[in-house]
């Protein structure tokens, strides 16, 4: 029992500071999506941190072809999932770049691309909003709501859904325990999906537990 406690004592160690080193570089300049584990909520995309943190981030396309960055403009920013970002969802190997970012301004970066050769890098530019996402974020209803940009992301999970979203919790508790291919983050074995549940833990974090650990928490 101590050796087992020993050992996810250090394993919460390597993952606070893997955890902060990425919130590091989510707030300057982004991550590659493909790189973390995220998951679509019904009004947030969320990434999953290594210490168990929900977040919900801003999502922008990294490297524009240069002639659909002349025909098009600048990418455009999602925080909502969108067509376009269910259809990255659905694209296994992500043919397009995305990053996932926590910006603390609208500034983003982004390049544009011939072939193979780089053109043109763009840093800290402000983007539009997806007006599919925009739309959302206004109910609908076609109405002018104005966006506030830091209301939009980097919320932490347990803050954003109260008891009222419960019917979506489980849903993304599901798509949780797909992402951690049925493991238990106590034990670290693997157990068939009805052995295992999203447990909330006091500091917040998110962890997947076996029937058999939960008895010991």
């Amino acid at each position: 029992m101590f050796f087992q406690q020993s050992l996810r004592e250090l394993r919460e160690e390597r993952e606070e500071n893997l955890t902060n080193s990425l919130l590091e570089r989510l707030q300057k300049g982004g991550i590659e999506l493909s790189w973390l584990d995220w998951l679509l909520g019904e009004r947030s995309i969320f990434i999953w941190l290594p210490k168990g943190e929900l977040w919900s981030v801003l999502v922008h396309e990294a490297i524009l072809n240069d002639s659909t960055f002349h025909r098009q403009g600048a990418p455009c920013y999602h925080f909502t999932p969108c067509e376009e970002i269910k259809r990255v969802a659905s694209d296994i190997e992500l043919s397009r770049r995305y990053l996932a970012s926590l910006p603390s301004e609208n500034r983003f970066d982004f390049k544009t691309i011939s072939g193979r050769s780089e053109l043109r890098f763009f840093r800290d530019k402000p983007l539009e909003p997806c007006p599919l996402c925009l739309e959302a974020y206004r109910g609908g209803g076609g109405g002018q709501k104005p966006l506030d940009f830091n209301e939009v992301h980097g919320k932490n999970l347990r803050k954003f859904y109260g008891k009222e979203r419960e019917r979506e919790w489980n849903r993304l508790a599901s798509e949780l325990i797909k992402i951690r291919h049925h493991t238990c983050d106590i034990c670290q074995k693997s157990h068939p999906k009805e052995s295992l549940h999203v447990h909330w833990r006091e500091d917040g974090r998110v962890e997947i537990v076996c029937k058999n650990c939960e008895r010991r928490i």
